[in-house]
């Protein structure tokens, strides 16, 4: 599977204004809930599985997810105007946050999914190459050729 087959480009964002890990899901389940059925509430999803652990991975990206009634993983980027504290273990703030939402019963594509883009993101060079982009097509357009 590849970013593009999850990450439709309505659902990245350039210089996303907020100033903390629950404006930053708040803004994800605005863009993700349509989706999903009513009774689905993604909010309350992330908030729930980042009890269970952090989803920062380090040097300032998040990977923020949780299981829902979908049929397919969905997902959504944010290139956030300025860093926030997302407890992260390296203590790192973050500015880039890639959202999942991922199908109840699909455990090895996501995991495979998962492991993929944790990869792309401990890559220096992509991580600063989306830092540097000048708008939100040239984040689009870098976010495809990179991931």
């Amino acid at each position: 599977m590849q970013v593009i087959d999850v990450l439709c480009p309505e659902r990245i964002k350039y210089q996303v204004h907020v100033k903390s890990k629950k404006r930053v899901f708040e803004q994800i389940a605005s863009l993700l809930q349509p989706l999903l059925s009513e009774d689905q509430i993604v909010y309350e999803k992330l908030v729930e599985r980042e009890r269970l652990g952090n989803t920062a991975l380090g040097k300032g990206v998040a990977l923020p997810h949780c299981r829902c009634d979908t049929p397919i993983m969905q997902g959504a980027f944010f290139l956030l105007a300025d860093p926030i504290d997302y407890d992260a273990h390296d203590a790192q703030k973050v500015d880039l946050v890639f959202a999942l939402l991922v199908p109840e019963d699909n455990n090895e594509e996501y995991l495979s999914f998962v492991s993929q883009l944790a990869e792309k993101f401990r890559d220096s060079n992509i991580v600063n190459q989306l830092r540097r982009t000048a708008s939100e097509s040239a984040l689009k357009q870098c976010l495809e050729r990179l991931l």
